[in-house]
């Protein structure tokens, strides 16, 4: 039977993609499932003396919007995320309904709740210090686990932390809830530690396997799905892709060369609008600082830009600032391939003044 099964994946493969596709199929079927959960459970510690913060009645949803909300709210019911609860608890938070691309998504506003937890301090990478690993890589696969934080437990105490209030009643969340100041750091912790001893990049939910040749992509990528697979993970199939020579991963584009600015980052900047107030040129300037590295000179061609934030100055969009905006979008257009960091080359630090 396993010679048949080696074979089978040898005549299906006509390239480095389908070939790793089929590996992941065929070894690890159930890893697509519609919800994992780890094994561990999730305490959320509280600092000394917490604070209860109760909200006794719900947020305005927009009438059109309420039963799309409630379809949310039985959805994650059935799965298991949330459950209702009548019995009172110290914290009872609101909910963010936000609606966009015809998706609804429901998260607690736990503001209140944060200034009470005790945060498990973990570093999150840098996508930078990420990018500077891929050196001689040859072969890629990204995986994305369903979900993310929705596949850890709370234990029973947390659970109540996590009360929402909505127009249909109060709920609790059975799984780690976005929203919690603590989730980030403890979800990145939990995948982080699970891979610590394999040359794999974790950022979040996303692992990235990368690798010199076919041979060693798939024994890491077979590596990196064992443990998911025991540690009860899935992953959603529409956001992985396995076996290619070239892959968008954290907003870059990654393949042998180097690494070069996803499309997409470019069009949004490209058909970003001219900045009427200092709010939306904060929202610009975060979309340009994201991918600032592949812009030369950009403190210099943003500074017009930079002095419509100081605190005395009016908010006049003139001939300068006109100019450093387009100048951004015209380099973009150009953005070179940046070839991966190489230890073993001479180094040439480049600094400007701010």
């Amino acid at each position: 039977m396993e010679i048949l099964k080696v074979c089978a994946i040898s005549i299906s493969c006509q390239n480095s993609e389908s070939c790793s596709n089929v590996l992941v199929e065929e070894e690890f079927p159930s890893i697509f499932n519609e919800l994992g959960v780890f094994k561990d459970k999730f305490h959320i510690k509280l600092v000394s003396n917490p604070k209860p913060y109760v909200q006794a009645t719900p947020r305005s949803v927009s009438i059109p919007l309420l039963p799309k909300v409630k379809e949310e709210l039985d959805r994650l019911q059935r799965l298991g995320i949330i459950s209702q609860i009548e019995e009172p608890t110290d914290f009872v938070s609101p909910i963010v309904v936000v609606y966009r691309n015809d998706k609804l998504r429901i998260c607690g506003d736990y503001t209140q709740v944060n200034k009470n937890i005790l945060r498990p301090v973990f570093p999150i990478p840098k996508v930078q210090n990420t990018l500077s690993r891929l050196k001689g890589a040859k072969y890629f696969s990204k995986i994305d686990a369903t979900a993310g934080f929705h596949q850890i437990c709370l234990d029973e105490e947390s659970r109540k932390l996590t009360t929402i209030i909505t127009p249909f009643g109060r709920y609790i969340y059975n799984r780690l809830p976005f929203g919690l100041n603590c989730a980030p750091e403890y979800f990145s912790m939990k995948f982080s530690n699970l891979f610590s001893d394999l040359n794999v990049a974790i950022h979040m939910d996303d692992i990235l396997v990368f690798q010199p040749s076919k041979e060693s992509h798939d024994q890491m990528l077979r590596e990196v799905l064992k443990r998911l697979h025991k540690e009860g993970i899935t992953i959603n199939k529409s956001k992985c892709v396995f076996g290619v020579k070239e892959v968008c991963y954290l907003g870059h584009i990654i393949n042998q060369e180097g690494v070069k600015v996803d499309p997409d980052r470019i069009t949004a900047i490209s058909e970003f609008k001219s900045p009427s107030n200092k709010k939306e040129l904060l929202q610009f300037l975060g979309m340009v600082n994201f991918v600032g590295r592949y812009i030369p000179n950009k403190s210099h061609i943003l500074a017009p830009l930079h002095e419509l934030l100081k605190e005395d100055r009016m908010f006049i969009w003139g001939h300068p600032q006109i100019q450093a905006f387009q100048s951004i979008k015209d380099n973009l257009q150009i953005a070179p391939t940046l070839a991966h960091f190489d230890p073993s080359l001479n180094i040439i630090v480049s600094a400007d003044s701010t």
